[in-house]
């Protein structure tokens, strides 16, 4: 089988300078476009959500004054933030009959030592029955609490267990601009290094474009390239899906 994979910006569905907003019409919109895909597709889909202006209020909240580590009961308000917002994701394309299932990372991540490992096959089952799969950025335990995990990062791990035995189709990264810009605000179409002119706006927990375009690298020897593009437009989100040029494609050297 071969899986798609795509990872919905905080950006894209929230607005980050407003803690516990909600943009329901993008919500609604992409949940619409992904339905139509869907329908037509062949491919296994995995979905993925940032923690916008949900996730990362609490995390910032109550960052850890030393390190990573969140004590218990932080880690439990930012879980149910994060959790909140991805359930309007999940209502959202259940609305439009896509037979989503969401899987809190919690529930089968965990850090061993510093080294985030899958203790779970439920999502290749799943994908192997033909469920689409909800994940979000979300805290995953460690020895010593919690510690936050974004969703590309889930991606990285996902995508290493499913390789082995399905062909990871596209990995798509929708954001709230049209792809990784420059310095002039200009579209770069092409990146396959990290270089002092990508612009670096709206930094977050998880660490803003730069970040993204590291785990893109990181996908992408996976994948053999990555897509970000515009996820305020769901017909170029779901034209990315099947393989159409937008955007910026991150590879590596």
């Amino acid at each position: 089988m071969k899986i798609n994979f795509l990872k919905i910006g905080g950006s894209v569905i929230t607005d980050k300078n407003r803690p516990l907003s909600v943009k329901s019409d993008a919500i609604d919109d992409l949940a619409v476009g992904i339905a139509r895909y869907q329908k037509q597709s062949d491919c296994g889909l995995i979905i993925g959500n940032g923690g916008g202006s949900f996730g990362h209020y609490y995390a910032s909240m109550y960052k850890p004054a030393h390190g990573r580590v969140y004590t218990d009961s932080h880690a439990a308000i930012i879980h149910q933030s994060v959790t909140h917002l991805n359930g309007l994701v999940v209502q959202a394309l259940l609305k439009y009959d896509v037979p989503v299932i969401s899987i809190p990372a919690v529930s089968y991540m965990k850090f061993e030592g510093s080294t985030l490992a899958s203790t779970s096959k439920i999502i290749p089952m799943l994908l192997a029955r033909g469920i689409v799969v909800s994940v979000y950025g979300d805290i995953v335990p460690s020895s010593d609490g919690f510690q936050v995990v974004s969703t590309e990062t889930l991606f990285v791990q996902i995508a290493n267990q499913l390789h082995k035995h399905s062909e990871l189709a596209s990995c798509i990264l929708a954001t709230n601009v049209p792809g990784v810009l420059d310095d002039h605000g200009e579209v770069i179409p092409h990146l396959s290094s990290l270089s002092g002119n990508v612009d670096n706006a709206n930094f977050d927990v998880t660490g803003g474009m730069v970040s993204k375009v590291a785990s893109a690298q990181e996908l992408s020897k996976l994948f053999g390239s990555v897509s970000i593009v515009d996820g305020r437009q769901p017909t170029i989100v779901c034209e990315a899906l099947d393989g159409a040029a937008h955007g910026t494609s991150v590879h590596t050297e």
